[in-house]
């Protein structure tokens, strides 16, 4: 049997993820005092500073200063653990190695409350951290410095230190995170801009770093005709060693492993195999943690290897000249691919400098075409291997990634070496590190243009959705058996065979395996939707809601006043994971900062690629009562060509399956409170009906009285409603409730809120009348769904599921 290892380690590795996957096997959750002072004893393991403003920081919403963090090892009753210590300002300062009594506030990892949003604490989880200690200070030290670790530690500090000194601060947080692995300087706008351009990959230490240092040092050793034991053993420790200080990532770990397998194997006059090693590579990464299987960077790292060792060489194929020429019926020149193939100094030798030249110049542009051929074919085994990954963890995918790093990975090289230049002059004098320095900016710069460019093309990013764990591991199967009955299909035509495959019906053969692989895809990418799906977002304090309907979706407010860069950590990614790329209409209620901060960043982003806006509707009020914020809202929507609509007491708007009937405000009404005119919108689909409120109060809340008083039948035995201002006290009054009388209310507050949302008083109203209330506080995003005559709805966050009878 080929490949023993490989099997083996692949069969245990889909099983063991296949048992986290469908939570038959669970990570044992230690229970975390949070806000709670503790002391503990443990061992510091590792040492980084941390500025605060570094991407991951925003999106688990810490916002933290400049502060040294220790990594320490302590037990618990559950078994060793790890935490992330940051210190006081005025704290001392301890070696790695050294054993600690450490006291701090204990602060847990914040859960995604959102679909699609970043989860600190599974992220943290996988790399075996349970929790942080803020405010530390070490209160006893055994003084036991593990000298090789706290030596690394050191090496890595000096060489931030120069690069920082070396680089602008944006290019030096670049450079730190693919050098040495540090995204804690990284700062969001570049890390959101690389990733959107599809070569985020580059901010990793990975293969690429392995490749170029231990490859160099292995030659350089060559050179010197040292002896073989030596120059195999030497490069894997200062490889090793360069993992260790860089944090050995999963992508690390794999690179430097399978480089040890690769000298290993030529020690031993043996041949390598890359899967082999890619194999043995997964197998001590699990065998330490196993919850790294669940790490998007595992599964892309190895993910990418897969998509070279085994699908790539069943894709070289289909752009073969013979496959080519099988399917146009016709045969190439055989003088020009037999030259094509010949190198320069075989020509010059057969036919002489002139004639040789002539001929190596003459095939150059074929030559550079088959280069750009197989890097494309590699490119689309990656992407075909990575794409259930990104389907399942990122939703979106780089359409022009591909050829993208066709200018990115031959620069990286260069990127490398010159930075390693800088660290080499620059620990000589910061001066003489700056010209390697700019050339490494000039390179970046054309990195950061290169992907706004290709973001700005039309169709750059692809909005594939959310896919189910059933759909991601079926595609995977489908993937195994495109590439099984490939080698299958290879080995059965060859002469001596069992059985020939005539060649003119191979190209039948090869169109229905790639027609195979197309509806893999499919099944990865499919999606059913029901007539109505309404998503509460868990905002903090604010309001955030998307109806989707026959394939049209509407977003009604989306700001918060309590969380910071709304639209790129919680609604953009939302919006995401439900594959929607263009927003059929944004409508908002008023223009309070809760209610729009994250759609002005939306708006902003439009013309960088960003989710698309075919409409903003806008309260019709008179000119006098419109505020800053609407206007601000007016003008950049004109200003990004989006066409501004108003809405009115008695329009109705379709929207898919459902339509929309607006309540209020009456058109053209005056008033200096901004919450009075919210606009206020009944919802229909079959017998399902809403009723979305806003924040309207006092005049607003009158009218809206009125109306139900007046059509008794518009709203009674409402389905479901959307509580006025977070629950405040001053809405949502008894009487107001026997008209609608509605059996489920939707209540979107912020934890923890100093303005107390949601009232008690509220709160006890809706259980007079036996409404089930859920609350965004504490369910995370609120999901409703209808067929149009049932409703269910669940929260995000895991508590029990309802389904309640809809409908009149």
């Amino acid at each position: 049997m080929r490949r023993p290892l490989c099997a083996v380690v692949l069969a245990l590795v889909l099983v063991l993820s296949l048992l986290l996957e469908f939570g038959i096997v669970r990570d044992r959750m230690q229970q975390v005092p949070d806000g709670e002072t503790v002391t503990i004893i443990g061992r510091i393991m590792g040492r980084t500073w941390k500025s605060g403003n570094a991407a991951w920081q925003k999106a688990a919403d810490m916002e933290i200063p400049e502060t040294a963090v220790l990594l320490v090892r302590t037990e618990t009753s559950d078994g060793p653990a790890l935490m992330q210590c940051y210190m006081s300002e005025d704290a001392e300062i301890r070696s790695i190695g050294e054993t600690v009594q450490i006291t701090g506030e204990c602060r847990a990892y914040r859960r995604a409350e959102n679909p699609g949003e970043f989860d600190a604490e599974a992220y943290y989880r996988s790399v075996g951290y349970i929790c942080t200690l803020r405010g530390c200070r070490i209160l006893a030290a055994d003084g036991r410095t593990d000298r090789y670790r706290e030596g690394l530690c050191r090496l890595r500090e000096r060489a931030e230190e120069i690069l920082e000194g070396c680089l602008p601060a944006e290019d030096a947080g670049v450079m730190k995170a693919i050098l040495l692995g540090d995204r804690g300087d990284l700062d969001a706008a570049s890390r959101e801009l690389f990733q959107r351009g599809g070569i985020i990959h580059i901010l990793a230490v990975s293969g690429l770093h392995i490749s170029l240092l231990g490859m160099g040092l292995y030659e350089f050793m060559r050179r010197l005709r040292l002896p073989v034991l030596l120059r195999c053993i030497l490069p894997v420790a200062v490889m090793i060693s360069y993992g260790q200080m860089c944090g050995m990532s999963a992508s690390a770990g794999r690179a430097v492993v399978m480089f040890a397998v690769r000298l290993g194997a030529g020690l031993c006059h043996r041949s390598y195999d890359m899967l082999t090693g890619l194999a043995l590579a997964a197998l001590l990464l699990v065998w330490e943690q196993p919850l790294v299987l669940q790490q998007t960077g595992f599964q892309l790292s190895f993910g990418a290897i897969l998509g070279i060792g085994l699908l790539t060489p069943e894709l070289k194929p289909l752009t073969s000249r013979g496959w080519l020429a099988r399917i146009a019926g016709c045969e190439e020149t055989a003088f020009v691919v037999r030259e094509e193939r010949e190198s320069l100094h075989t020509l010059v030798r057969a036919h002489g400098v002139r004639l040789g030249l002539g001929l190596f110049l003459g095939t150059l542009p074929i030559r550079l075409l088959r280069g750009c051929r197989s890097a494309l074919v590699g490119s689309l085994g990656i992407a075909l291997c990575t794409l259930g990954v990104y389907a399942a963890s990122f939703h979106t995918f780089s359409v022009y990634a591909p050829l993208l790093n066709l200018l990115v990975i031959p620069l990286m090289s260069v990127v490398m070496i010159m930075g390693l230049c800088v660290l080499a002059l620059g620990a000589i004098s910061v001066p003489l590190g700056h010209l390697p320095g700019m050339m490494d900016s000039v390179i970046l710069r054309v990195y950061r243009l290169a992907c706004e460019g290709s973001i700005a093309l039309p169709g750059a990013t692809w909005y594939m959705g959310h896919t189910t764990p059933l759909q991601f591991w079926l595609y995977l199967g489908l993937l195994a058996v495109f590439v099984l009955g490939s080698h299958f299909l290879r080995e059965e035509s060859k002469q001596g065979g069992r059985v020939r495959i005539a060649p003119e019906r191979l190209v039948w053969v090869d169109l229905g395996r790639y027609a195979g692989l197309f509806c893999s895809m499919t099944v990865l990418l499919f999606h059913t939707e029901p007539a109505v799906r309404i998503t509460f977002l868990s905002v903090g304090q604010g309001d955030g809601i998307i109806l989707e309907s026959g394939g049209q979706r509407v977003m009604i407010d989306g700001g918060s006043s309590s969380k910071t860069e709304l639209y790129r950590y919680q609604l953009r990614p939302f919006l995401a994971y439900e594959g929607v790329g263009v927003l059929d209409a944004i409508i908002l209620t008023h223009e309070d900062e809760d209610h729009m901060s994250g759609i002005r960043e939306l708006l902003t982003d439009v013309p960088k690629g960003g989710i698309g806006v075919r409409q903003l509707i806008l309260p019709d009020i008179d000119t006098n009562s419109k505020g800053e914020n609407y206007r601000e809202l007016e003008q950049m929507a004109r200003e990004n060509g989006i066409p501004v609509g108003y809405i009115h007491r008695g329009t109705l708007l379709q929207f898919g399956k459902t339509q929309l009937l607006c309540l209020g405000p009456e058109a053209g009404m005056q008033t200096e409170e901004a919450n009075a005119y919210s606009t206020i919108l009944y919802l229909r689909c079959g017998t399902f009906s809403a009723l979305f409120t806003g924040d309207v109060e006092g005049e607003g809340q009158d009218a809206l009285r009125q109306i139900l008083t007046d059509h008794p039948d518009l709203c009674r035995d409402l389905t479901l409603l959307k509580v006025a201002h977070h629950g405040s006290r001053f809405t949502t009054d008894a009487d107001f409730l026997r008209l609608c009388h509605p059996k489920t209310a939707v209540i979107s507050c912020g934890r923890n809120n100093t303005y107390g949302h949601p009232h008690e008083e509220v709160l006890e109203r809706l259980a007079d009348i036996g409404a089930q209330t859920w609350r965004t506080d504490v369910s995370g995003a609120i999901t409703v769904t209808s067929d149009g005559n049932r409703m269910e709805i669940g929260g995000f966050l895991p508590v029990s599921e309802a389904r309640i009878p809809g409908g009149q």
